[in-house]
């Protein structure tokens, strides 16, 4: 069977190569063989017994022909429930080829991440003018000009319903290389649209009832949003991480703990353990439960209980949902007194999981949660411990460490190089004393006593007043190689195998060969281009293996960055560690709004911004030469301060226009200018707006293509339709990041790729 579950997880796990999901009757074929080689071997062994009278030995053995046949029939299954899985998902969407305006009636299924000026949640329609909408869950965006605060009347809280105005659009998202990918996320969420909400009109309908889960989670949320560490708090009992600071972030990113705050199976473990030690204690002092029911089987009924409830409070989130199954499972295995079923009863937990939701496998927490449960099952299989339990505890504590950081590198192309210390430090402090601690401040203060969890908010504040060390210097910021990363997981299971002094050779040698792989990685010296989707907004890379040139950042606010979101992990993943020249082409947050976030990531050479821009610079990076062609710091637009660059070499060249209107178009594209324009490739000014794009500059460009950097329905109506129109007459070839994601083009071949053409089921195509 547990090769069968094995196979199934892979067949799951096709999600991450296939294009689109299978028709359906492709889906039916796979279940028919996955029965049938199930069936296969027991039928040859019934046949071989009933027409000779003795089995056939072979047939009984698990040889690795059977071993196959089990792996393959449950790839076939994996794959088939994974493609009618996701086709279902994907036919629960909202059908939608443009924006569109709907009045909904939609019940509050989250609670609200509320900011100075915006909140987001999601919500799921109970009634609508269109039918098709009803029951469709949105991810909905509210925009105020008056500052929010959390004490506000009018802002939805869940389980509320309420009447909106809204503005629906289809799930498109920036999509690159690396970094965060909101349309896989609102996949695994089952998110059917996005929308906007019209402050006109909105109507609070009816509120949560009284002592109903979602009025006691809003109820908490409220009560803990008074301390001063309110994110904390949240996270640790609601699984709601938004009120987190950015500080406070990046403080847990370098110690390697994000993982304590996120609710999952170590703190359902924590709460659940606990419960079992109290209540079987209890049981075994109580005559009255002793005589009717056994202390361990109380306490793991009570284990079970408290597990359910703390999963409630985290309003039953994916990765609550598994660990609430995983425990479940841990449970039957101590109520059967049988040790050796641990996996057995594990692995038909991944099962049911799997069963319930093939498309958690693109889910991290899911991969984090299963490593872990895989290093610890392989670690105390087959090991005689003779050492100390402390010993042992610590030895298992590193391997888990480990493979956490290697998640961490392939993964966020980063991770914590504390993080082992920081771990055998805090998590029995998390897991003995704070965790428990918070759970009974928090009980005592909805019975009226506050006086507890003052004091854990206290010792909380003066925590992280100490940490005062530069986050950069506790992260490897690398990214590997996929190849590279296996090779090492890889040894790092050899390691935890039972084997003695035989495991050395091999490890060894895969040490040796990743690292000569590694050393003598064939680069080639040609540069590239490389335009980033950053929504609305601006940044384009030009870099070979030596030399890195980075022109704007995209956008920034309090609350959110391109550059952390997308810039930052895609650098990584190109193998860029170095920064040698920045240069932002006017102050305006869409193009320079990740400067700060960019310069603690990353080595940044030299930086010239819109008023150190000097036109006639040359700069020369090899065989690639940067002329910085119009700068007017002094100019009474922002718009028109644009430092304006000519990118050069051998073969092909390209003109970045930062957001320069037609007054300055026409200027630069005047015959007596003194520098010349003439570009193969052309960034569109301003992102493709009607203030721009002139037919006299496009002209004097004469470029084969114009790339529009903005996100595909933004608000501005980019690029507008007269522009398109004029490049459209040029017989300009147009692109568009926000249609196809990032896009490279080799400078030396002019070889064009973007990465919305690798289709993928959870995205969409270029349009």
């Amino acid at each position: 069977m547990l090769k069968w579950i094995l196979g199934f997880l892979i067949g799951c796990c096709s999600i991450f190569i296939l294009p689109a999901p299978l028709d359906l009757i492709w889906c039916l074929a796979l279940l028919s063989a996955s029965a049938l080689l199930v069936f296969l071997p027991k039928l040859m062994l019934w046949r071989a017994t009933r027409f000779n009278n003795k089995p056939d030995l072979r047939l009984e053995t698990p040889t690795i022909c059977l071993i196959l046949l089990l792996f393959f029939s449950g790839f076939c299954a994996g794959l088939a429930w994974l493609s009618i899985h996701s086709q279902a998902r994907l036919d629960s969407r909202i059908s939608l080829t443009q924006p569109q305006e709907a009045i909904i009636e939609a019940r509050i299924a989250s609670i609200p991440a509320i900011y100075p000026q915006s909140m987001y949640f999601t919500a799921i329609i109970q009634n609508s003018e269109d039918e098709n909408l009803n029951h469709k869950k949105l991810k909905l965006s509210w925009y105020q000009n008056q500052p929010l605060q959390e004490t506000d009347l009018i802002w939805p809280k869940l389980g509320e319903v309420w009447r909106f105005k809204v503005r629906l659009k289809p799930i498109y998202s920036s999509l690159n290389d690396a970094g965060y990918d909101g349309e896989k996320q609102d996949f695994i969420q089952q998110i059917d649209a996005r929308a906007s909400v019209r402050s006109s009109g909105a109507m609070r309908l009816t509120a949560a009832a009284s002592f109903s889960l979602s009025w006691v989670r809003q109820h908490l949320y409220q009560r803990l949003s008074r301390f001063e560490q309110a994110g904390i708090l949240q996270a640790l009992i609601l699984g709601e991480k938004t009120q987190i600071s950015e500080q406070q972030r990046q403080t847990i990113q370098a110690l390697g703990i994000s993982h304590l705050l996120a609710i999952s199976g170590l703190h359902i473990a924590i709460i659940a353990g606990l419960t079992l030690w109290l209540a079987s204690l209890i049981a075994a002092r109580a005559s009255f439960v002793q005589s009717r029911i056994a202390p361990l089987t109380f306490g793991l009924i009570m284990s079970c209980v408290a597990a359910l409830l703390y999963s409630a409070l985290a309003g039953f989130a994916i990765p609550t949902l598994r660990a609430l199954i995983m425990w479940a499972a841990f449970a039957l295995t101590l109520l059967s007194h049988n040790k050796q079923r641990l996996a057995f009863n594990l692995a038909m937990a991944l099962l049911l999981i799997l069963l319930w939701d093939p498309i958690a496998v693109l889910s991290t927490s899911f991969w984090l949660s299963f490593i872990a449960v895989f290093i610890i099952g392989l670690y105390v299989s087959g090991r005689v411990i003779k050492t100390s339990i402390w010993k042992s505890t610590i030895e298992l504590q590193l391997f888990i460490s480990f493979s956490m950081f290697l998640m961490g590198l392939l993964i966020f192309q980063e991770a914590s190089l504390v993080a082992v210390l920081a771990n055998l430090l805090l998590i029995p402090l998390f897991s003995f004393v704070l965790l428990p601690l918070i759970f009974i401040a928090v009980l005592f203060n909805l019975l009226g006593w506050s006086w507890i969890l003052h004091k854990v908010d206290g010792f909380l504040s003066f925590a992280f007043s100490q940490t005062h060390f530069q986050h950069k210097d506790l992260l490897l910021e690398q990214f590997i190689p996929v190849w590279l990363w296996l090779i090492l997981f890889v040894v790092l299971l050899i390691s935890l195998m039972p084997l003695g002094k035989i495991k050395i050779m091999p490890i060894m040698a895969l040490l040796l060969v990743s690292l000569f792989a590694w050393m003598y990685q064939n680069k080639t010296q040609e540069f590239k281009l490389v335009i980033f989707d950053v929504g609305h907004g601006l940044s384009a890379l030009v870099y070979n293996p030596e030399y890195a040139i980075l022109y704007d950042t995209g956008f920034a606010n309090q609350f959110f960055s391109s550059a952390e979101f997308y810039l930052t992990p895609s650098l990584r993943r190109l193998g860029i560690s170095q920064i040698d020249l920045l240069i932002i082409s006017h102050n305006d947050m869409d193009h320079s709004g990740g400067v700060t976030a960019l310069s603690k990531a990353f080595n940044v050479q030299e930086l010239i911004r819109a008023n150190s821009c000097q036109t006639g610079i040359k700069k020369q990076f090899a065989n690639l030469q940067l002329e910085f062609v119009y700068a007017n710091p002094k100019a009474l637009k922002s718009n028109n301060q644009s430092c304006v660059v000519k990118v050069s070499t051998e073969r092909k060249s390209l003109l970045l226009t930062g957001d320069i209107e037609r007054k300055v178009e026409l200027k630069i594209a005047s015959s007596d200018y003194p520098y010349d324009l003439t570009a193969d490739i052309l960034l569109s000014p301003h992102h493709g707006s009607n203030t721009s794009s002139s037919y006299p500059f496009i002209k004097a460009v004469s470029p084969e293509l114009v790339i529009h950097s903005t996100d595909r329905f933004n608000r501005y109506g980019m690029p507008h339709a007269k522009v398109k129109k004029r490049y459209q007459d040029l017989a300009v070839q147009q692109m568009m990041t926000g249609c196809s994601g990032q896009i490279s083009i080799n400078l030396a071949t002019g070889k064009l790729q973007s990465v919305r053409e690798k289709r993928r089921i959870w995205r969409n195509p270029p349009c």
